[in-house]
């Protein structure tokens, strides 16, 4: 919910995002490798889910 979120930013510090990898796979740490330089995905992660992943890393600035 949009409380959970908002609890977890403030707890946390930093932005939450929800999303999935894989075609709906909701465990994104299974389906993807990330460090500063890039993220490798899953071969059936969507183009929609590819945007959401790079825009909550911040690849999208």
């Amino acid at each position: 919910s949009d409380e959970e979120l908002e609890w977890l930013r403030d707890l946390f510090k930093v932005d939450v995002y929800v999303g999935t990898a894989n075609m709906g796979v909701p465990f994104v740490g299974s389906c993807m490798l990330a460090n500063s330089n890039g993220v490798v995905v899953g071969h059936l992660t969507t183009g929609p889910e590819i945007v959401k992943i790079e825009e909550a890393l911040g690849f999208l600035d």
